[in-house]
């Protein structure tokens, strides 16, 4: 086969097709293409493992190769398909070979996945390679498509990215007999390899040419051209798998723009600025952890670990007036004896008998308060509404006790419908607070029309699509639900944006009214300066008026002025607003601190911050879905 230039294409480095000689002995099978993805994975172990792959493979009879690529497969089903493509387009492999080899191993590794649901059933998914690979959720959407759709499920699922190793494996849990399924999933092999690996070979001489013009290397490097070669074909024949259905060329599109936006950025990129900020304001005021006593009434100032329920009672501290202004809260303990931040072990494994026992405290305090389902129960310290979820039965709050072992805060549903972060600011010694921001908080929504089901109206969605992932996720269990005509179904209901949650600019009800009302709530609680309340209302003007709203949470030291993710500042204005904003926000948070640290409060170590921050990482696997 020849390159669009005409040129022979270099042999991969296989032995034994092009004057060299086979070797005498054959090394053993390859045990790894790639460690996970082979978009992710290190490229020296790609190179490796398909280097031997190779050299293997090509000093097998045509049988061994064709078993060996079936063997392969195992491994990675698109990577060793693609690969065989690659060495058809080469001429260091017949097509008939890599068709039979590649659908071998297709169709077997489909045939195991029911072998292992019909005999293991769900307890397989215990294991932990299936459990990475097989959610609970995922397995049940997979269950009834079949109750619908019956077997053809299994024709289908081969060109859904993402739904094949569920629905195979429910094929198997739901008793599928083995002839019926074993011919559908051959089928489904038939028609899917052949497209793969046509595609290999079509695109492969194009891409090795435009590798090979920019990737001349010599001696044992010269491996790298073809093992870009792969990746690249890799990557094309992934996208064009997802082009060519509507919902994946919507997702596809979703996420690019999520890439280009900055309110979408992955935290580790968009704080690295804020971070360098931090560590020059560190060096300037001579200590790592000042901010732990922005707020000395606040355990660590509200940096981190501090408990939301203590907050709100010390707002309130007895106070009638307070009262009205702050939602009724309960806190839990955590599941068993366990004190600190650890999770008690046999409290975990108890989680059962734990959650019933957290039951009656609050049943016996909602009935004392008068307090009446929905209520909301979120974690006692938690971020980024992580493990928050509005519990409108007795059933699913009993769920939720069992599922968290850790602490937690049980509050009266403030319905709102408006939400709004406003983040205050009183340095010691002033009389009168300032509001620094005010987020105007929009909960993402979607509209029935009686035909979509709930899935496609979140691919529908002009803004939810951007945060499909999370929205999937979170009602993996009705994603196949068709919402009736004109039927509105809130996607999230917790007012945080990485949860699903659109955040404007609110300036304009920044009134000096509302300020006057937290300057009072605050007057009763000694040691706050800085922070965002978190505050519903059900009318924007009685609000503005400081005259009808809920707080439901209030963050300290590492509290965000969240305006800044309002999309309306634009790609390119959005990032200056919002470092600009972070940078000012934390050199207040610093300055209060040094004032406080002068009158002889005294910042917590950095050890102690550290295993704070290392404490709360690991209770959060803990912390049930959001909603």
């Amino acid at each position: 086969m020849r390159s669009g230039t005409g040129a022979r294409l270099a042999p991969i480095g296989i032995p034994g097709r092009h004057g060299v000689s086979h070797a005498p002995v054959l090394p053993p099978p390859p045990h790894a293409l790639l460690a996970d993805d082979p978009l992710v994975a290190a490229p020296g172990l790609v190179e490796s493992g398909v280097g031997e792959l190779a050299a293997w493979l090509a000093g097998l009879s045509l049988i061994g190769k064709a078993a060996g690529l079936a063997a392969a497969t195992f491994i990675s089903e698109d990577l060793t398909t693609i690969f065989a493509g690659l060495l058809v387009a080469k001429g260091e492999l017949d097509w008939v070979t890599a068709l039979v080899g590649c659908t071998l191993g297709i169709w077997l590794g489909d045939g195991l996945l029911w072998l292992i649901g019909r005999v293991v059933g769900k307890p397989a998914l215990k294991l932990p390679l299936l459990r990475r690979m097989i959610s609970p959720a995922q397995l049940a959407r997979a269950e009834r498509w079949f109750q619908t759709r019956g077997l053809r499920v299994v024709l289908v699922s081969r060109f859904l990215p993402g739904s094949r190793l569920p629905a195979f494996f429910a094929a198997g849990v739901l008793g599928a007999q083995a002839g019926w399924f074993l011919g559908w999933a051959l089928l489904a092999a038939l028609l899917w390899t052949p497209l793969l690996i046509g595609g290999a070979v079509l695109l492969a001489p194009h891409v090795e040419a435009a590798v090979a013009r920019f990737a001349q290397l010599p001696g044992a490097a010269k491996l790298l051209p073809p093992v870009l070669s792969l990746l690249v074909l890799v990557i094309v024949l992934r996208l064009l798998e997802s082009l060519s259905t509507w919902r994946g060329r919507r997702l596809l599109v979703a996420r690019w723009k999520r890439r280009i936006t900055w309110e979408f950025w992955p935290a580790w990129t968009f704080y690295v600025p804020t971070f360098l900020w931090y560590m020059a304001l560190a060096v300037r005021h001579r200590s790592l952890t000042l901010p732990t006593v922005a707020n000395p009434g606040m355990d660590g100032g509200g940096f981190i670990g501090e408990s939301k329920g203590q907050i709100l009672d010390d707002l309130v501290a007895g106070r009638a007036e307070a009262q009205h202004f702050v939602s009724r809260t309960l806190r839990l303990p955590r599941a068993g004896a366990g004190a600190g931040f650890e999770v008690d072990a046999d409290a975990a494994a108890n989680a059962a008998a734990a959650g019933e026992a957290r039951l009656e405290p609050l049943q016996a305090w909602m009935a004392n308060q008068g307090v009446n389902f929905p209520i909301v129960l979120k974690p006692d310290v938690g971020q980024r509404g992580s493990g928050v979820r509005l519990v409108r039965t007795e059933d699913e709050a009993r769920t939720y006790l069992r599922d968290m072992p850790l602490a937690l805060v049980a509050q009266e549903y403030a319905p709102g419908p408006h939400e709004l972060g406003v983040y205050w600011v009183r340095a010691p010694g002033e009389v009168r607070g300032r509001i620094f921001s005010v987020t105007e908080k929009f909960f993402t929504s979607v509209v029935g029309d009686g035909t979509h089901t709930l899935e496609e109206l979140i691919v529908l969605h002009p803004r939810a699509v951007l945060q499909a992932k999370t929205f999937f996720k979170r009602h993996a269990e009705i994603l196949d639900w068709v919402p009736g005509i004109g039927a509105q179904f809130p996607l999230v209901t917790s007012g945080n944006h990485c949860q699903g949650t659109l955040f404007k600019d609110g300036a304009r009800l920044g009134t000096d009214a509302l300020r006057d009302r937290l300057d009072m709530l605050a007057d009763g609680y000694p040691g706050l300066h800085i922070g965002r309340f978190d505050l519903r209302a059900p009318e924007l003007g009685a609000l503005q008026r400081g005259e009808d709203f809920r707080i439901v949470e209030v963050n300290g030291a590492t509290a965000e002025a969240t305006h800044i993710y309002d999309p309306a500042f634009g790609r390119l204005r959005g990032p200056l607003v919002a470092y600009r904003t972070l940078f000012a926000q934390w050199a207040m948070v610093f300055a209060i601190g040094a004032s406080n640290r002068a009158a002889g409060h005294k910042p917590i170590g950095a050890r102690n911050l550290l295993s704070r921050v290392l404490a709360f990482r690991r209770e959060q696997r803990h912390h049930p879905q959001t909603t």
